[in-house]
């Protein structure tokens, strides 16, 4: 359906699929390869390396998370696949949808808020707009002794709750891979668009990684930048 319009001009893709990719972990985590291969396959077609490409995150869906990580449950490898396919890529980005979704509808009713989302990526990167443009991005972690320090971008004036409450939605694990419910918290100081969190719990001496909001529908995930934009689930390996 796309063929036909190669080449004529086009400034941008936004690209809002994935459900169906989501029906188990290979299949998710195979998204990573099939979503790469898209974006360089448009940009070969179009003779533009740089082609604009911005997909939407799965919005949370189905039942609400009961468990630290929902090891049954698959929408959650599908996101990690298209943040981590996106973030690979220079001019590609996702648009998170982790809070606007439905637990009973797949097609969620706030297009609205996803529009704007989208709109605030393409205002900044291809109109050089001064707006921030989406929600705290992760990037690293880092063992410090019984805890976990995870590094943060796009953090605009600063990391926050969307709820005034203490974080919520992070798990961590030992060697065992055995994940429980972590305690979290912001450390002061933004610098150069990049803030910390400090994530840990009194049952894992010795952590390995951290995931957040690791579930279909992870809906005590709070973790927002102060302009109201919210952090994509994520697993730090």
């Amino acid at each position: 359906m796309i063929n036909p319009l190669i080449p004529y001009a086009i400034k941008g893709v936004l690209w809002y699929q994935g459900e169906a990719n989501s029906k188990s972990v290979a299949k998710g985590n195979f998204y990573q390869t099939q979503l790469t291969s898209l974006i360089n396959t448009y940009r070969a077609d179009w003779n533009n390396a740089d082609l604009t490409f911005y997909a939407v995150q799965l919005a949370n869906f189905k039942k609400p998370q009961v468990n630290p990580v929902e090891t049954e449950q698959y929408w959650p490898n599908t996101r990690e696949s298209m943040r981590r396919a996106t973030q690979a890529l220079d001019h590609a980005d996702i648009a998170v949808a982790i809070d606007i979704g439905a637990a009973d509808n797949i097609h969620p009713q706030n297009k609205m808020e996803l529009g704007r989302r989208l709109s605030l990526l393409a205002l900044k990167n291809e109109y050089n707009k001064n707006v921030v443009s989406s929600g705290p991005s992760y990037q690293s972690a880092e063992v410090v002794g019984s805890t976990i320090k995870l590094k943060f971008t796009e953090v605009g004036s600063g990391l926050t709750t969307n709820n005034g409450k203490p974080l919520t939605g992070f798990a961590i694990a030992g060697s065992d891979g055995n994940y429980v419910w972590a305690e979290a918290k912001v450390l002061p100081g933004v610098k150069d668009n990049t803030q910390f969190i400090e994530v840990s719990s009194s049952k894992v001496s010795d952590p390995k990684s951290v995931k957040y909001g690791w579930a279909d529908n992870p809906s005590s995930i709070n973790l927002y930048n102060k302009e109201g934009l919210p952090a994509s689930p994520f697993s730090s390996n």
